[in-house]
């Protein structure tokens, strides 16, 4: 190839990237059409939120809920990672004598807070720091997995019966909610026992969550969009859909048990 050609394909390609960056949203990471910060209104909590982002869910644009819900929570932060033993910003919350730190995570050894059990008088005092894995469950289950510093400290998860309104995704399980809405739903139950304020407006969390989901449904009937494989994969609400046979016998959580039988 000449030079004047290399060129040519070069000063395409910058022009190419340069358009994509300018019609990015640089506060959501969103395409600017799909822009979802008009809805966004964001509130501060008492609870310290820790969102452990998974790189692969962290370079998505379209449904990555955990930086959405960070931009609602003023008191809140992303950690970008796969094993997080190796990060210092989690190993340093971790080791603070002022925090009291918990993972948002569903097994066995995890305290409902659903029902009201969640932490003793002595732990008051301190900041109540919830970590939150927002990845795929597959990737979830390889982040606590590797992630062994976090298997002691206390875990809680909730039993309510709630279904996930998240319709353009395919959940494996009815249990599975995205992480907006446990995220909403740990503020409702913390509300409910007096830790959280009940002036807080944790419905912005669900408003901007529902504006999500309805541009994406719009986007998935729109035959002219042709990036959503309407060919291939149509889009079906959720009651014409299957749950693929896998997740009939695939785990979908990591129990720190299992490396002890192995």
């Amino acid at each position: 190839m000449d030079r004047a050609k290399y060129l040519e394909i070069r000063n395409k390609t910058l022009a190419k990237k340069s358009e994509v960056h300018r019609d990015l949203c640089l506060q959501c990471f969103r395409a600017r059409k799909a822009c979802l910060c008009l809805h966004v209104k964001s509130f501060v909590t008492n609870i310290h939120f820790v969102f452990l982002i998974h790189p692969m869910e962290f370079k998505r644009e379209k449904n990555a809920t955990g930086r959405l819900s960070h931009l609602c929570l003023k008191n809140s932060q992303i950690i970008t990672g796969i094993d997080f033993n190796q990060s210092e910003s989690v190993q340093s919350l971790l080791k603070d004598a002022n925090n009291f730190c918990t993972l948002l995570y569903p097994g066995h050894e995890s305290k409902d807070i659903s029902q009201g059990d969640f932490r003793s008088v002595e732990q008051k005092q301190k900041r109540w720091v919830v970590f939150i894995l927002d990845a795929t469950w597959p990737c979830a289950k390889k982040m606590m997995k590797l992630s062994t510093s976090l298997h002691d400290i206390p875990k809680i998860s909730f039993s309510n019966g709630r279904k996930s309104i998240f319709t353009i995704k395919h959940q494996p399980n009815e249990m599975c909610l995205s992480t907006i809405e446990s995220v909403h739903q740990l503020i409702s139950d913390a509300q409910n026992v007096g830790i959280e304020s009940e002036e807080i407006a944790k419905d912005h969390l669900i408003k901007v969550f529902q504006a999500m989901i309805d541009f994406q449904i719009k986007c998935a009937s729109d035959p002219s969009i042709p990036s959503y494989k309407k060919i291939k994969r149509p889009y079906k609400p959720p009651s014409e859909r299957t749950i693929s046979k896998k997740w009939e016998h695939r785990k979908i959580i990591f129990d720190p048990a299992d490396l002890q039988s192995q």
